[in-house]
This record gives C-alpha cells, structure tokens and sequence, in this order.
C-alpha cells in the first residue's frame, strides 16, 4: 500500500469510526483463522487493510449532532440498471413528480454505492431537531417500501445496520463514502413519494388516505405539484376554511379541534393527521369536490398545478446525422427503430408491425399510459424522433432538428411493413388471455411468441398475481365448478324469460373475455325486454366490465339509414383501440338493420374494410362486439341469423333506480373489484375446452368466423342445474327463428302463402295475379309486400311492369313461412324484357317435401292450434245475429265459453292484438265452419261464422 493510499485509509477509517461501535458492529469478511468465522471489526483491522465492507449505523443509534439538532443516517435503496444511468423507467417517475433537482443533482451525486448489480444505494443524512421529531417523521411518511411483483424495488431504511465499502467490495458510484447526503423532512417525503408510486400496492403500515394506485397519474402528479407548493401556512388556512380551529403549539406541532374531533398539523412535513388518519395538502383540498379527480382537473385547469405530460420516447436515442443520403438515411432511422426498446419496458420494442391473419396493418407503439397508437405518413415523424434525435453538423457544430422530412417518414414506414423488419402484435390487452395454442399469457410485457402485449398497469399487478389462478389442465369438474360460479355471481340477479336466455347471455360474457386473442368473429348480441328497468343495458355492461376492466364503448345508430355514419363509427372505434360497439335503447318496434352491422357480425377479423374518413385508406374490421338493447326490439329479415338474442322480464324490478337487495347492488364494482378471480373461471372453462373434443356438434351458423366452435364448443362440456347441456341451450330455437327470418321472408312469407293457395299449382301472368290481388278481403290484402304496394298509385301499365321486375328479383329465393317454404318461379319467360309470362309458386314442408295445394283446401297460411276447431264450433251453434260478431263481441264469446283457449289467447291481448289474431283465421278451412270479416261502414269491422259451402251471413 502506497503513502497516499494509506492515509486515504486513514480518513476512511475516522469517518466510519464516527458512525460504528466496533464492539457491537459484525460483519463475515475473510477467514483470518478459519472459514466463515465472524469477528468484531476493529480499528486496527481496517487500517490493515483486512476489512472492505463495513455495516453503516443508521438512524437514531448513529445520530450525530450538527449546529441545530442532529443529523441521523438513513439509505434509500434501488433497484435498477447497472451503473449511473440507471432506468428510464424510475427517471420517467423523477421527472413526472418533479424531483429532478433533488433526485440527480444531489441524491445522485452525492455518497452512493451498488452493493451488487442492479442496486443502487444513496446514503442520506436527515436533519430533525431530535429523535422524537424523527420518529415522527419517519411515521408520517407515504411508503418505506415499494414491491413489484413480490420483488422489492425500492426502500427507505432508518435503522440497524446497512453494509458499505470502505475502499474495495462495492462500486462507489458517486460521491464521497463517509459523507451523508444532507436533506430536510420535506425533501424526504418527495423520495417516499416516489417509493410509494414505484410500488404496484399499499404499504403495509401506511397511514396516508390517499392511495396512488386507486388514481391516474395525471392526479397523482397534479396532488404531489400542489403538495410540494403548499407551506404549512397554507395548510392551516385549508384546515380552518374546513372548520378546524387552531389550538396550542410547539413551534412544530399544531393542534386543531373541530367537535369532538383533533388533529395535529406537523410544520416540518407539512402533513395533518387526525383519527390516525394522515392527509396532506391535496387531501384536504379535495374534500370539497366530488372525488379527487375533478380536484386535481380543477387545480391544472386553473393553472395552480403543471403536470409532466407522458412522452413516448426509446430508451437510447442515438444522433442520426440528416445531412446525408436520403436512401442511406432511411436504411439507418428504420434500423435505429429496429432495435429501439421503450423506456418505460425494456422488453417492449418502440414500434411493431399490427397484424390481421397474418398481414401487416399498421405500425403501432404502446404508449405510457398503456394504449395502442397506430403511426400513419401524417403523424410517425413523432415516432422517428421518439427513436432518434435529428441533428445537423456542420463547422459550426451540432444543431437540433425538429424532426425529419416527409420523405424520410415515408421511406422509413414501408421499409417498416416489409416482413420480418418488426416484432409482430396481434393483440394490445390488459389482463391475462389465453392463446389459440392453450398458454396462458400472465406476465406483463411483450409476448412475441403468443404477439400479445399485455400492459397491467402497477397498481393492479399485485391484484392480478393473487386472485389469477388457472389450472394447467383443468378438470371436467373445474370446468363446471367454474361455469357454476359465474352463474351464480353474474346472472343471480336477473329474472330470464327462458333458460335459453340465460345462456345466451352467459354466452356473451364469455366472448367479451376471449374476443382478443381466440376469436376471429362474433355474432351481434341483443337484451331485450318489454318495459324498462329489467336490466338490459346492465346485463350487457357486465360483458364489457368483465371483458377490458371499463364499460366505455362507441355508440351507433342500428337503422338501414344511418349505415354510412356505422360504418365511421365502427371506423372510429377500431382506429381508437375500442372493442365495442354498441346501440342503446333500440327505438320500440323499430327493426334493428344496416348492412355495415351485417357484414361486420359475418366477416372474419380483417375480411372487412371500411374506408377511413378524409383519405382512401381503409381500416380493416377486426377485434370488435357489436350489441343492443331496447324494448321489444326487433330484428330484421337478414340480421335474425347474425344476432344472439336474450328477453328479460319485466317483472324483475319496477325501475332501475331501486336495484337494491340483490346478490351484489353495485354489480358493476364487484366485477371490476373481482375481475382476476372472474377471468381465470372463464379461462378455465377454455382450456379445458381446448384440450377436449366437444360434446356436440356445433354448427356454424353461416358464419365465416369462429365463434360457433370456440364458445359454444366450451359451453357443449356444461350442465345447468336443471341437467341441460349449456350449448345445446344457448342454440334452442336459432335455427328456426333465423330460417324463417330474413328480409325475403318477412316481406313476403304471408302473401305467398296466399297466393300459392289461389294459384293452386297453376301458373299466372303477372296480369292475372294482380286481378286476383285485387279481389283478396281486406285481412288477406294487408299481406301485400310494399314491394309490390309501392306500386299503387301508378297506371296499370307501369304496375304490371314493376311487378313482373319485383317478382323477378326475387325468383327461386326460399320464402319461409311458418314450416313451409315457397318459391316463385319463371315460366316461359320472355327473352325481350326482365318480365316474366307466367309465373308459378311451389311449396315444401320442413321435410322439403313437395306440398300439394290441391290438398290442403285452402287452408291458411299456417296451421291454427286444434282448440280452433271446438271454438268455431261453439261459434256457429250461436247463431250470430245479421250484424254479425264486433272484435269485442267475438272475444267475450270466445272467453266465455268454456272451452280449452289455443296458445295464442292465453296471453293478455289488447283488443287491436285479438283482432290480428281472428284475421289470421279469416278464409281458413276448419271441419266445423269457416270464419270471415268484413268492414261495415257503420259498424266497423265484423266476424260472420258459417258451414263449409254455405253462403256469409
């Protein structure tokens, strides 16, 4: 050891002499006699070299004293990058809480050491007046710890023993060993301040009412700002505009009393604490606003607060010289962007290719605060510079550039779209999903081999760590006791009409889960209910609740009319990292239909593109679920196949403003409070499903997508309580509601039935139709498709001619009604215009077997229930006066008589409803009679009841 080394050992020695009681202090060193031995640190050892790590006293042990009070010890320990430079991430949260001058300019600079790689330890030294002002301190403060993940990554440490160096061992990063950083109380709670926001959960201790997890960063930082801002002074005149009166005082120490309630302002933290509750500044600002964020938006609003706004930017942005060849200086910005990582994750490329079945859509970046931002030729010169800082150098020097020229953003983003340039990403989500392969993605960061990013902001981790639990493969019965559970927690409190309604909409809390990563489709879904308040709207919320953690959506209008605004919506939506798309409150009796809905609920992810507003570019149509609600909605023709529909009864509750006594009142927070546990029981009725064959088969629908195979397939393995298969269920009457609904059918499905009875198997010019449309009774009449009424007001010549093209458009299409099918065929059609000579009308059974017209006897449209029979029978035994049965007269016979009533009047029925009902019936052959209608100028409508063969009253 050399003269100079040793009497730096020497100083080294008296400064750490002044913070150790040798006799006291161990540490393991070395074996001087045999391995592992511990042995009391002397001075003559450290002067000789055989020491290097020393344990540091901290706190009031090792207080010393100063010319006011004393200074006590303390170390605030990091874990991040190696060496000074440290991580962008813990620099990101210095610059946001304004702590860059305390924090690099002292903190930084002053005695610090890296026990091991990744730790960086500040040695501090705290000025207080005396230990009890310490001690106060210390239990004021917001978080001494912060953990992420269940790993430690920050902690403020004032008592016991700390290792440092003494010359070999640790690296000293800066500073002086031996020499403490000063700060005061105030200063030191900035740095709990910012513990406590590193960390993804409460303190364990902390007596703060505010948590920073519960809030946005932007509030957050507007209520530090104003802490930091507001004296204590201030502070007092908040307490007395709240009420407090001030009382005695120590000089440090401010007592105040309101009621029977006290309180204690600290001057030194500037902190008030009352009912073991501590509240800073902001805190008791807030108390006169509705919540914390409308205080913190009223505070930057006014200027009284600035807060650091969010940048995306890489976490090394190299100079990139512009002065160069435009070719050369493309290659180099888009290698640049290659390899660049976000400094708020080092796992996180800066950019990667959006990909839709495996076509590159977009350039896109996750932003700070989590979302997706798609680069375009208008705006990626933000991303550039976020990669590299342009610069021009010349003679003079560096120079600054703002950003780079338009053809440079061009060049660099298709170089970017080629394959393999980026990373790819299919999915941007915010919870734990489940791959097509059955892995389940739980860690938060960029997946390439699942291309997920799953951003979990901090304050949930902890959440997500202890309350996600999916069995690796999951058992039949984990499957069914987690169907069970949700049944049970998301479905006891709504009143279905059917069990069929029930798990439909279980069906469609179950897609609003998987919809991002297994799903390439999904059908629309509607609640529906006759009167308000029985919770459509809120059993569809829950879908959204449970599926991304908000129950935001984009709205639209679901009428043929407003497609061209759907589909911008839709646009809109897709472009804005939204998943649903959704109407509410359906206009009554209106039918749901647009053909934007209908393409966009068949098409697969990314079959579909609409064209984005303002320029040419079109924005594929993928990851979205499109919903409604109203009353007695309705669905038209061509949009009854392509929607999920589940009735609520209206009995459940009289208004939604008194939802109370239910399984949980404020259903939408205990999903949001309980989402871990509710994902993990939908994924783990998946992965049992995706490591079996389902137990039925499923079909498909006439969807181009997969949502038949994977949701119904998963609920085929489920049983009800009542022993029912959960597909089986959701499916239960799909199939014939869709076959006899579609825009063809529910025009003409009535009128060709008639027609088809009139023909009787003969063919007809379209002349000949006309004459015996026109002679049709009012009932059968009111079955004409607007179609062909449209036509009315024109000369006959014109009719016949629109006529014969409507038939035409709609020759050989599958006309349903009921259980037949018709279809209208051309017949010696003439090669001269698009109108037909004669045209024929065939029919077949749900068994497409061909229907004879000649044997059904002019029997109506569909089949009337056999009540009917007993009833026209009792109907004609009345003998009805020449007047004949009023709608009301015929509906006090019916009801009075006794006899079994057919489905269709077992219902409560307005007097208009049973009038639409005996129409259906009117001209219909039964065994016991024939009824007909007629209009009375005087009296109305009325109903004659008379034998087979016999002449109308």
């Amino acid at each position: 050891m050399t003269d100079a080394e040793k009497i730096r050992r020497d100083e080294l020695v008296t400064r750490y002499h002044q913070l150790l009681t040798p006799a006291q202090a161990t540490v393991a060193f070395p074996p001087l006699e045999s391995a592992g031995q511990d042995r009391a640190v002397t001075e003559e050892q450290l002067r000789d070299g055989d020491i290097s790590e020393l344990p540091i006293r901290l706190g009031i042990a090792a207080r010393r004293a100063q010319d006011s009070g004393y200074l006590y010890p303390i170390a605030l320990d990091l874990v991040v990058g190696t060496g000074l430079s440290g991580d962008d991430a813990l620099k990101e949260e210095v610059t946001r809480y304004s702590l860059d001058g305390l924090y690099d300019n002292r903190v930084m600079m002053g005695w610090t050491e890296e026990p091991r790689r990744g730790l960086r330890r500040h040695f501090l030294g705290l000025s207080c007046a005396d230990d009890d002002e310490f001690r106060k301190i210390i239990g004021l403060l917001p978080a001494k710890e912060a953990v992420r993940d269940d790993d430690t990554v920050a902690a403020i440490k004032f008592g016991g023993l700390q290792n440092g160096a003494v010359a070999a061992g640790h690296d000293l990063l800066a500073g002086d060993r031996g020499v403490f950083t000063r700060i005061t109380p105030g200063e030191l709670m900035g740095l709990a301040v910012l513990v406590d926001v590193l960390s993804d959960r409460r303190h364990r201790v902390s007596k703060h009412v505010y948590d920073s997890r519960e809030h946005s960063q932007r509030t957050t930082a507007a209520r530090d700002d104003y802490n930091r801002k507001t004296t204590a002074l201030e502070l007092g005149q908040l307490l007395e505009d709240a009420g407090w009166a001030e009382g005695t005082n120590d000089g440090r120490a401010y007592k105040y009393e309101r009621g029977d309630d006290a309180g204690e302002l600290f001057e030194p933290t500037v902190t008030f604490t009352s009912a073991g509750k501590v509240y800073r500044p902001f805190d008791i600002f807030a108390l006169d606003y509705e919540n914390v964020d409308a205080a913190a938006d009223d505070l930057i609003s006014s200027g009284q607060v600035t807060v650091e706004a969010p940048q995306l930017k890489a976490r090394q942005r190299p100079q990139v010289e512009v002065n160069q060849d435009v070719i050369a200086l493309q290659k180099l910005v888009t290698s640049t962007l290659q390899r660049a990582r976000s400094s708020v994750d080092s796992t996180l490329p800066l950019a990667l290719s959006r990909q839709i079945n495996g076509m590159h859509y977009a350039v896109v970046s996750v932003m700070p605060d989590g979302s997706a931002r798609e680069w375009t030729i208008t705006d990626a010169d933000s991303l550039l510079v976020a990669a590299a800082q342009p610069v021009h150098k010349s003679d003079r020097g560096t120079s600054f550039r703002t950003g780079f020229d338009r053809n440079v953003v061009s060049g660099v983003l298709s170089s970017l779209a080629a394959p393999g340039v980026l990373r790819v990403v299919e999915a941007v989500v915010s919870e734990p999903v489940i791959t097509k392969e059955g892995r389940i993605v739980r860690r938060p960061g960029y997946d390439p081999k699942a291309k997920v990013i799953l951003v979990i902001p901090h304050r949930d981790r902890a959440a997500w760590a202890t309350g996600y639990h999916v069995p690796e493969k999951p058992t039949l019965e984990e499957a069914q006791a987690a169907y069970d559970n949700l049944r049970t927690e998301l479905q006891t409190d709504f009143l279905y009409k059917t069990a069929t309604d029930r798990e439909r909409h279980f069906a469609y809390l179950l897609t609003c889960v998987v919809r991002p990563t297994l799903l390439n489709g999904a059908p629309g879904f509607i609640a529906n209910a006759y009167d308000p308040g029985t919770g459509k709207s809120l059993s569809l919320e829950m879908g959204r609740m449970l599926g991304q953690g908000h129950v935001r959506s984009a709205d639209f209008t679901p009428t043929a009319k407003a497609d061209d605004e759907t589909e911008k919506r839709l646009t809109a939506m897709i472009e804005a990292g939204l998943r649903h798309l959704h109407a509410d409150e359906v206009v009554r009796e209106t039918p749901l239909a647009g053909t934007a809905i209908t393409k966009a609920t068949t098409a697969v992810d990314g079959g579909l593109g609409f064209r984005k507003l303002g320029v040419s570019e079109l924005v594929p149509v993928a990851g979205h679920i499109i919903s409604a609600a109203g009353n007695n909605a309705k669905l038209s023709g061509d949009h009854q196949r392509r929607w999920l529909k589940w009735d609520l009864d209206s009995t459940l509750v009289a208004s939604v403003i008194n939802r109370t006594g239910f399984r949980h009142d404020d259903i939408l927070g205990w999903i949001k409070e309980n989402r871990p546990q509710l994902v993990a029981w939908v994924h783990t009725i998946f992965l049992y499903a995706m490591q079996h064959e389902p137990e039925m088969k499923i079909p498909g629908m006439g969807f181009n997508h997969n949502w038949p195979k994977v949701v119904l397939g998963a609920m085929s393995h489920l049983t009800t309580p009542e022993g029912d298969n959960a597909a089986e269920l959701a499916l239960r009457g799909w199939e014939d509601s869709a076959r006899s609904h579609n825009a063809i059918s529910d025009e003409w499905g009535e009128f060709m039935a008639v027609l088809w009875r009139k023909l009787a198997g003969k063919t007809a010019p379209t002349a000949q139709i006309m004459t015996i449309v026109s002679g049709l009774p009012e009932a059968e009449l009111s079955y004409l498709p607007y179609s062909l009424e449209r036509w009315a007001a024109h000369a006959e010549g014109q009719r016949k001619q629109k006529w014969g093209e409507t038939f035409a458009s709609i020759a050989n299409s599958a006309v349903v009604n009921g259980d037949v099918t018709y279809r209208i065929q051309a017949v010696e059609a003439s090669e001269r215009s698009n109108r037909s000579n004669r045209w024929l009308i065939s029919a077949v059974d749900k068994n497409n077997q061909l229907i004879d017209p000649k044997t059904i006897s002019e029997q109506g449209p569909t089949t009337p229930a056999p009540e009917w029979e007993a009833l026209i029978a009792h109907l004609l035994a009345k003998h009805p006066d020449v007047d004949g049965y009023s709608p009301a007269a015929l509906e006090e016979t019916i009801k009075n008589s006794g006899l079994p009533l057919p489905p269709e009047l077992t219902v409560s029925l307005s007097p208009s409803e049973f009038d639409r009902v005996a129409q259906g019936l009117v001209g219909r052959s039964f065994l016991t009679g024939v009824l007909d209608r007629t209009i009375d100028a005087d009296l109305g409508p009325r109903y004659f009841v008379f034998e087979e063969g016999a002449e109308a009253a």
